[in-house]
């Protein structure tokens, strides 16, 4: 009986130092899920030091939840572990056809390779288009200065099928919903410059960048004396037809608002025959995409004039998790699915890669429909994102891997989370925001010298963003001090 009453107490002993060790970080979870505007939320929490696997947090951590931006992390990963950090996307540029006396009589074809840094503001902001001045004097260097034929734009290796299905209307029209294509440029974002008048009048759509000549606008944005942009565009992805909602502040000679592109494929093509003619460089041909004209490629006849190679996929990475963008978390997702498979679409793409971390991280409660976090369909754990985190805390992509996430109070879109508090520079983190959801995830760096993968995800909550921003703010600042 002493024996029993001994060992009885010993175990007391140990749950209580157990708990002992965790109670700050218990303590900022049992104040946060006690919060009056998260009554009836939906919260997953879970916190592990990825070298020990000791859990610090856990509450909700097995919950389903839509995790927003967060999902980047997961694409983001995907192309790191599948491809590495130096791999680099290639544009190629081939003609087809004879040349005589500096004549072309034969076409120009551009393959797109999945490359989201072409023509970029992220990378190349003061001379977007400088990538066709390159492709003019490779061809003047090819000995060419008319082209008598067609240039073709080619991104059919990732399919056509535009957006997920499961995307919102409200969504597709806007820069946040562009949609990725094999033959990508400027981001495939449009900007749409209006002049806006006093409150209550119409403002005017004075022109766009780039010039989309087919665009077809009908503008219902009201100029108002409310401040910022509260503006919205509503189109399809290859559809020409747009139309502006909502309002710009009044009276201002020139506002910038970003949308989606209608077609990146055409748009490159087309622009690229505007570039020769300014160049010197004669075209007697049309501009095409081979979503619309769906030719076969002269693969045995044709020759190439250049390869053009994009930026990194880890400085796109980099951009993707700091800026949170869209289009290249989808990119990316689908560049690693073609390179590994031969599979560049958005529905084989995101079945692969659910597929390899379904199989990496021994998930079988894991939903990923995009590789952005648009969709409102995906579903993920608070443990399972962290199951992704400690997995590449130890792969060969570790150090790429995080870099590409932004520092509290320092960097991306954590610039102003945490900022002077304890977490400042100690939280390397993904964040994640839709409408009532609010995220993050990824590293905290405690002041014993500890790593520990953590993911707040929080559903349907009754306050602002703002507030919730604030309550895991404390979250963040209990884990730093562990």
């Amino acid at each position: 009986m002493r024996n029993f009453v001994t060992f009885l107490f010993l175990g007391l002993s140990v749950a209580v130092n157990s708990v002992h060790s965790q109670s700050g970080s218990q303590d900022a979870v049992n104040k946060f899920i006690a919060y009056p505007e998260f009554a009836n939320a939906s919260i997953g929490i879970y916190a592990v030091d990825v070298t020990s696997r000791k859990v610090i947090m856990d509450y909700g951590s097995e919950r389903l939840l839509a995790p927003a931006s967060t999902t980047k992390l997961f694409s983001t990963a995907y192309a790191l572990d599948n491809l590495g950090g130096d791999y680099r996307p290639v544009t190629s540029l081939f003609y087809n056809g004879t040349i005589s006396d500096s004549i072309l009589t034969g076409d120009i074809w551009i393959i797109g390779g999945g490359d989201m840094s072409l023509g970029s503001k992220f990378f190349d902001p003061g001379d977007r288009a400088g990538f066709l001045n390159e492709w003019g004097n490779a061809l003047l260097a090819a000995g060419i200065r008319q082209v008598n034929g067609n240039i073709y734009a080619d991104g059919s290796d990732y399919g056509y099928e535009g957006v997920p299905d499961d995307w919102l209307w409200g969504d597709i029209g806007n820069y946040y919903g562009a949609h990725f294509s094999g033959a990508m440029v400027y981001d495939n974002l449009i900007e749409y410059h209006f002049r806006t008048a006093p409150a209550g009048k119409l403002t005017e759509l004075i022109y766009t960048v780039p010039r989309v000549d087919s665009l077809k606008f009908t503008n219902n944005i009201v100029s108002s004396v409310k401040a910022g942009d509260n503006s919205y565009i509503f189109g399809a992805p290859y559809s020409y037809i747009r139309e502006g909602r909502g309002t710009l502040p009044q009276n201002t000679g020139d506002f910038m608002v970003k949308g989606s592109l209608p077609n990146p494929e055409l748009q490159l093509a087309l622009d690229f025959s505007r570039k020769l003619s300014e160049m010197g460089i004669s075209h007697q041909g049309k501009a095409a995409c081979t979503r619309e004209y769906p030719l076969r490629r002269p693969v045995s006849t044709w020759k190439k004039i250049l390869d053009h190679r994009g930026k990194t996929v880890k400085e796109i990475a980099v951009v993707t998790n700091y800026e949170s963008i869209n289009v290249f978390a989808e990119g990316l997702m689908r560049l690693a699915s073609f390179v590994k498979s031969g599979k560049g679409g958005h529905d084989d793409a995101s079945t692969n890669m659910l597929g390899y971390w379904k199989e990496k991280l021994n998930a079988k409660a894991l939903y990923l429909n995009d590789g952005s976090g648009l969709s409102r369909t995906n579903a993920i754990t608070a443990r399972t994102m962290c199951d992704l985190l400690v997995y590449m805390n130890n792969s060969g992509s570790k150090a790429d891997f995080y870099e590409t996430l932004p520092v509290a109070g320092i960097s991306g879109t954590l610039k102003s989370v945490a900022r002077n508090q304890a977490a400042h520079g100690r939280i390397h983190a993904k964040s994640g925001t839709m409408r009532r959801t609010k995220s993050y995830a990824g590293y905290a760096e405690t002041s014993s010298g500890k790593r520990i993968a953590f993911a707040f995800i929080v559903n349907n909550y009754t306050c602002s963003n703002k507030q919730v921003v604030q309550q895991m703010e404390l979250l963040m600042n209990a884990l730093v001090k562990e």
